[in-house]
């Protein structure tokens, strides 16, 4: 069965024969698009349009007057492809401490799990909207940045002979 890739990455258009309920290996040298292919395919099957979205080639991110995207045609009957790649065996192979292969994903992430980790990420972000673009923060660091410099350090601490240290020193404590 073939399946048809444009757009994807460095990949503008190829066509890939895959052999059905079989073990198919593709190799080739690095940057050839092996991933991209595997990725592309696994996008397109399980309907992740926004994740596919991410393959655009770099040469169409900023001008784009076509409006061109990725594209991947699969056989209507596929519905389910399951990909052997680095990723997979780093995340589920040769991990000599788990008794259990993908121990986390079956005793430890439930909904519950999910649905903290969500929140925390939610928190996360709330975090960083308070410090981008912060002027107060912003002068904050500039003002600790000036104080940093007035002190130098040496190899036994803080040298007395730098302006913060000599500043200390005479009783000037602001």
């Amino acid at each position: 069965m073939d399946f048809c890739i444009k757009n994807c990455n460095n990949i503008d258009s190829t066509t890939i024969s895959i052999s059905e309920n079989n073990l198919n290996i593709k190799f080739a040298p690095n940057g050839t698009g092996k991933s991209t292919i595997a990725k592309s395919i696994m996008y397109r099957a399980h309907d992740d349009e926004d994740s596919l979205a991410s393959l655009l080639p770099f040469k169409y991110r900023r001008d784009n007057p076509d409006n061109i995207s990725p594209e991947v045609i699969i056989p209507e009957h596929i519905n389910n492809i399951m990909c052997f790649n680095e990723e997979y065996v780093n995340k589920f192979t040769f991990k000599s401490d788990e008794l259990v292969s993908n121990s986390f994903d079956i005793f430890i992430r439930t909904d519950a799990y999910t649905e903290t980790e969500q929140e925390i990420d939610q928190i996360v972000q709330n975090i960083r909207k308070l410090f981008i673009n912060n002027p107060d923060l912003e002068t904050l660091i500039s003002n600790l940045k000036e104080l940093s410099a007035a002190f130098k350090l040496t190899k036994k601490g803080l040298s007395k002979a730098s302006s913060g240290m000599k500043g200390l020193s005479g009783g000037n404590k602001i």
